[in-house]
């Protein structure tokens, strides 16, 4: 199913960040969470850990303009805090809970795939 909001791209790396992180033994739970203020890309569960995991996806197919990982601005880290934040506030039990980022530069059609886990979003 096609994400409207997202280019080609964008669609393609979310797709990718699940598979990879599902054979990593995550749960899928949500794609594309809505919340106040922003919108988280996969929330996902990490059941060895007993986490919630929140999954911010940066997919790039060149480095013109910088790496995944340095696409994440200031305030795309701002809003990110927020909006796993506001997601916690309503949640319906106590769980630990962590966010992880998943950077995907695509090259020649072939993807490299690097997952941060537990950022440090200042």
């Amino acid at each position: 199913m096609a994400i409207p909001h997202l280019g080609p791209v964008g669609q393609k790396g979310e797709k990718l960040a699940r598979e990879y992180l599902e054979k990593e033994g995550l749960v899928f739970h949500k794609a594309n969470l809505r919340v106040p203020g922003g919108e988280i890309d996969l929330l996902m569960e990490d059941t060895k850990r007993k986490e919630l995991v929140f999954i911010e996806v940066r997919t790039r197919t060149n480095s013109e303009f910088g790496s995944p990982e340095e696409s994440l601005s200031p305030s795309k880290r701002h809003a990110l805090k927020r909006s796993v934040a506001m997601h916690m506030q309503n949640y319906p039990w106590n769980t630990n809970y962590r966010l992880d980022l998943v950077a995907i530069m695509i090259i020649n059609n072939k993807p490299k795939i690097t997952h941060y886990k537990d950022i440090f979003l200042t």
